[in-house]
């Protein structure tokens, strides 16, 4: 049996690519109750509202610390960021909210643990680079990120890590080709989204990661196409061919 989902897709595929009329179209998707309902709709208002909220709810901190910096003590500055952290953690840990508010709560607490060392590293000046920063960033929140199952945090841990290695490139070892650099970083994509797509092909993905994997894919083939780019430009040799290679192989994958 599938899932509606599914089924509503499988019907617009049919529709859009036989003879089937929009009226037969509609009906099946009014036979089969494909059609959002007045349920669907307040879910998706909610999980909206909330992403908002989030969203507004950590924009408003750090720009509180960003615009009270300079009278705002040290004390106050630290110990504010670690109570909003730990209150966070806790909920998300044994708070009696639904399975989705307690998840947003944990990405409230890997986003305030990234606060919390850019306020520290500001107070104290400790000189650190900016791939230093994010390192010890998805560091600190790769077990939260990895065993929650929760497709925006694991947005968040790739984030972290691509920002990690593009910043090791810039500040760190700049030696390296900007198509190396690309392929490297497409790299670095491309196998999380293989093993998510196997894991999705066998369902043990959280419903609805759909957009998360087109999201990594879309960001490797932006990768990839720019260090095509720069192979066609400025390079030539084994890795030319192999941006040529990677690129045949990648796009009919990700079409299919």
């Amino acid at each position: 049996m599938f899932q509606h989902q599914e089924l509503r897709e499988r019907v617009r595929i049919i529709a859009r690519h036989s003879n089937m009329s929009r009226r037969t179209a509609t009906q099946l998707y009014h036979d089969y109750g494909l059609n959002a309902g007045r349920s669907d709709w307040r879910k998706f208002a909610e999980i909206a509202l909330l992403c908002i909220g989030t969203g507004f709810t950590l924009a408003g901190i750090i720009f509180f610390f960003a615009y009270n910096w300079d009278a705002l003590p040290k004390a106050f500055k630290i110990g504010s960021i670690e109570t909003l952290l730990v209150v966070a953690t806790v909920f998300a840990a044994i708070g009696k909210a639904n399975e989705l508010i307690q998840k947003m709560a944990l990405f409230v607490a890997s986003i305030l643990a990234g606060a919390l060392f850019a306020v520290y590293g500001q107070i104290y000046q400790t000189g650190a680079d900016a791939y230093d920063f994010f390192m010890g960033w998805a560091g600190a929140v790769a077990l939260w990120c990895v065993f929650s199952r929760f497709p925006p945090l694991w947005l968040l841990l790739m984030l972290l890590v691509n920002l990690t290695l593009w910043f090791y490139f810039r500040q760190v070892d700049p030696g390296y080709h900007e198509t190396t650099r690309l392929i490297l970083l497409f790299l670095l994509n491309v196998l999380p989204l293989t093993l998510f797509e196997i894991l999705n092909s066998k369902n043990k993905l959280p419903a609805n990661s759909g957009w998360m994997l087109k999201t990594i894919a879309l960001v490797s083939a932006a990768f990839l196409t720019t260090g095509l780019v720069y192979s066609i430009f400025d390079t030539g040799g084994m890795l030319w061919f192999l941006t040529w290679l990677a690129m045949i192989v990648y796009f009919p994958l990700a079409i299919y």
